[in-house]
């Protein structure tokens, strides 16, 4: 009878592994599908550009420097959720907290500051 959960344990196993090796493969295939029609780019915000945002609900902040996010580790606010939000410099030097998720869409709106 051990013999018999010996095979079912090593069937099961190996269906687990041949699962996530197939869903790998896929997902490579799937990756190289996608850019041969438009490739990727490994390009992220700039800290010394300032944007033009569009948030989900509407609005829009127009000339904004993204100073970074806040730290979840720092603790400074009582309160939950707050960790993540990204830090803005708002047009007339005051800040602003967003949640990423909020933006849809970002767009350069000058050429990068000269120090």
């Amino acid at each position: 009878m051990s013999i018999f959960w010996a095979v079912v344990a090593v069937t099961a196993l190996v269906l687990i592994v041949y699962a996530m090796v197939s869903a790998r493969l896929t997902e490579q295939r799937r990756r190289k599908a996608r850019e041969k029609v438009l490739p990727c780019v490994e390009e992220a915000f700039a800290n010394d550009m300032r944007y033009d945002l569009r948030l989900a609900d509407g609005r829009c902040f127009g000339n904004v420097e993204i100073l970074g996010a806040i730290d979840p580790k720092d603790g400074r606010l009582p309160f939950g959720g707050w960790e993540g939000l990204l830090v803005l410099r708002l047009d007339d030097g005051r800040k602003a907290w967003l949640r990423p998720s909020s933006i849809r869409c970002m767009a350069e709106a000058s050429a990068p500051r000269v120090a």
